[in-house]
């Protein structure tokens, strides 16, 4: 219970002390203070009266003292009648509550604890306690102070939030070793969804449990900016959260509990990636880094340490300035093709979570391009594009093939296969090519005027103009015939055409277009995105992300016919076309590498080959037992999911036999929660109550924190004393008679 945190800012004309009992039906039992009386009356001499001459001397002498007996037995009678009454009472849980205006003495509570399980709340301070296990400590000293018969219930604030104890529960032991089993999370925390989650317990509680009159809600959070700022801005797009606060406190009593501190003080690292996305055994591969210092103070010469397959590679240190990224690269070259580890590490501080950042980066002996002609010729420029030395060193290896081949063809043995003007696709086609996709392969068309737009759509596209396949986006008429101009200048920001920035002189804009298709890109898929266009405003590029994959359409052809007197385009010739396919190649390509690159929370899983559906593979989480999955078959491929990923980490799945496959997934933190920064909890509704001096909140005893006494040991005790005090008296009077 938490009254405490409820009424402290009420007047103190507002607070009436009540007594109440947890067990109510236990106060039936006082009709047994009734049997000493009975007893004593049951007891009494029957006599018949005799005239006999001692006897009179006798009966003379008593009446001179029955007066003082008799006082001597009720006092006995009165004694022991307590004692009985006493015992009744303290069985019956009396207990003493200061309650304010939302409560009434002797009703059960239903009592909702929320607990916020963001990592953020594995902050601890110098010579403190986790914010974390300081807001368990709180719960469990509510509950325990609680009067018996309130029920519990407890909800996690995660992303995405859980009822741990819908419940209610009543029995206060076992709710509290569900508290003590909370764990802080790896994720964020979702506050829309916990409030719907509230109001879902609460509902429900009201239902199955009417005797349960009261309800009471306790939030306990750290209230970061993040998470709460929906909460505090009533002009804000996402009001969402601040309109539900404001429907539950009509519920019940609200009470936030702030956990947080002001100028909380962290250091993160925020990104890690391979700057060359496709790495090869033959190259060094530039490692960069981001470190954001999240405080207002300044860090110098702050260790950095860069951890290759387990083994620590560099140790470096950083100037970090107050509220600035700072950025670290690194150089490294992998000596063997396959799956790698690659982790970056801070030195520590208060909040330890987002100190480390992984890497999965999948190193290649050499990549493998297929290229898929329509017409002779078609492949000449891109094949050269991408591996301008033909040599046997070179790290790319491409192969040329007609279309009539493309079935014949492994899919699988290919990192990107480009299709140049090839006409039309069938079934079968489609559907290694959707495979292909799925498995995390990439595909670049290039359109050209053996093109069948139609054959295009029905085959690799949706019958709706809102739904695409394989394809990013449907493929409408061709353009009539004149000089188009690629506008690039919105898309610098764009991997593909962010090569392309203050190098005007390489050509794009300047490379002429006479024909292209036009592109109707999909109006409400979020995997779609325009990475090229005209001058015009038509789509010239345009990605899809389709399974594991990337699909990536460009509306012009990739070559030009020097017996053609009407080319589509001169762009193959142009000093921008090298870069623009490489940049392609290299997108498609790292579409694989990004599946084994997560956040917490999202799920893990890869297509294996056929011959492994039925096998068990072995995966092991971040400092945690393996896990057996059991590899499903899918059609023409083998998947395995896995979604229990709540703790960040490098996460290794060992799977094929007689030789085994290792590959690496890299899980790590959403930097956005390592911002400490609080909110004004001034602006959150006056319908709720907060309580922010938590620190000398937490040092007062359970009784005093919920506001309600037990005073079962009092009575207990003063039964105690009443015996001792009957033994005594009457042995006193028995020495006195004699």
């Amino acid at each position: 219970m938490a009254e405490l945190f409820a009424m402290q800012h009420l007047p103190p004309t507002v607070f009436t002390l009540a007594f109440g009992f947890g067990n109510l039906w236990m106060l039936a039992w006082l009709a047994a203070a009734a049997a000493p009386l009975l007893i004593h009356l049951w007891s009494r001499n029957r006599h018949r009266e005799t005239p006999w001459a001692a006897m009179e001397f006798l009966l003379t002498v008593m009446r001179k003292h029955s007066r003082r007996i008799r006082i001597q037995h009720l006092l006995l009678l009165a004694v022991r009648t307590a004692i009985i009454a006493l015992v009744v009472l303290a069985v019956a849980q009396p207990y003493a509550e200061q309650l304010g205006r939302p409560f009434t003495a002797g009703k059960r509570t239903h009592r909702v604890f929320v607990v916020d399980r963001s990592y953020s709340m594995d902050y601890q301070p110098q010579q403190a306690s986790r914010l974390f296990d300081r807001a368990k400590q709180l719960v469990i000293g509510m509950v325990r102070a609680s009067p018996q018969g309130d029920g519990f219930s407890l909800i996690d604030m995660g992303n995405p939030p859980q009822v741990v104890v819908g419940g209610p529960a009543f029995e206060p032991s076992n709710f509290i070793d569900e508290v003590t089993a909370l764990k802080v999370s790896h994720a964020g925390a979702d506050l829309a969804a916990t409030l719907g989650k509230v109001e879902q317990v609460i509902t429900q509680g009201r239902k199955s449990h009417p005797g349960l009159v009261q309800t009471q809600v306790v939030v306990l959070s750290d209230m970061s900016r993040v998470t709460w700022s929906a909460a505090v801005d009533a002009n804000s797009a996402n009001a969402g959260p601040r309109s539900r606060l404001m429907q539950i406190a009509e519920m019940a009593p609200l009470i936030i509990i702030d956990l947080g501190l002001q100028d909380a003080a962290n250091l993160a690292v925020t990104d890690l990636h391979a700057a060359e996305p496709l790495a090869t055994v033959t190259q060094d591969v530039t490692l960069e880094a981001v470190v954001r210092n999240f405080s207002d103070r300044s860090y110098a010469q702050h260790p950095v340490e860069l951890i290759v397959d387990g083994t620590r590679i560099r140790k470096t240190s950083v100037d970090l300035r107050p509220r600035q990224d700072t950025s670290c690269r690194f150089d490294y070259r992998f000596l063997s093709p396959g799956s790698h580890q690659v982790e970056l590490a801070l030195g520590s501080d208060a909040l330890d979570v987002d100190n480390h950042r992984w890497l999965s980066v999948l190193v290649r002996s050499r990549l493998r391009i297929l290229c898929v002609s329509g017409r002779p010729g078609s492949t000449y420029y891109v094949a050269r594009a991408l591996d301008p030395l033909r040599s046997a060193q070179s790290t790319i290896q491409v192969d040329e093939v007609a279309e009539s081949e493309l079935v014949e063809r492994s899919l699988s043995d290919y990192d990107c296969i480009f299709l140049c003007n090839v006409a039309q696709l069938t079934d079968q086609e489609a559907r290694l090519l959707h495979s292909y996709l799925q498995q995390g392969g990439g595909l670049v068309f290039f359109l050209g005027d053996q093109v069948m737009a139609d054959r295009y759509n029905s085959e690799l596209g949706g019958t709706d103009d809102d739904v695409a396949s394989i394809l990013p986006a449907r493929i409408m008429e061709p353009v009539p015939e004149g000089v188009y101009h690629f506008d690039p200048r919105e898309f610098y920001d764009h991997p593909v055409i962010s090569v392309f920035r203050d190098r005007e002189q390489a050509g794009l804009q300047t490379a002429p277009v006479f024909r292209y298709f036009r592109l109707k890109v999909p109006a409400k898929s979020p995997d779609v995105q325009t990475v090229l266009a005209f001058e015009n405003g038509d789509p010239a590029i345009v990605e899809r992300t389709v399974g594991r994959g990337r699909s990536l359409l460009v509306a012009t052809a990739p070559s030009l016919d020097p017996n053609n007197p009407n080319p589509w385009t001169t762009l193959p010739t142009w000093p921008s076309f090298l870069p623009l396919v490489q940049e392609l190649m290299a997108r498609s390509v790292q579409s694989g590498a990004d599946a084994f690159n997560v956040q917490v929370g999202q799920s893990l899983g890869m297509t294996v080959p056929l011959n492994a559906a039925g096998a068990d593979l072995v995966l092991t989480p971040p400092d945690e037992q393996p896990r057996t999955i059991r590899v499903q078959a899918d059609g023409d491929s083998a998947d395995w999911s896995f979604d229990e990923v709540d703790t960040s980490g490098m996460y290794t799945a060992q799977f094929g036999e007689p030789v085994s496959t290792t590959q690496h997934f890299a899980v790590n933190v959403d930097t956005r929660e390592s911002d400490l920064s609080k909110i004004d909890v001034s602006g959150l509704p006056d319908t709720l109550t907060v309580e922010t001096d938590w620190q000398s909140t937490a040092e007062v005893p359970a009784g005093e924190i919920t506001g309600a006494a037990s005073l079962h040991k009092w009575f207990i005790g003063a039964a105690i004393l009443l015996m001792l005090f009957e033994t005594l008296l009457a042995s006193r009077f028995n020495r006195s008679s004699s």
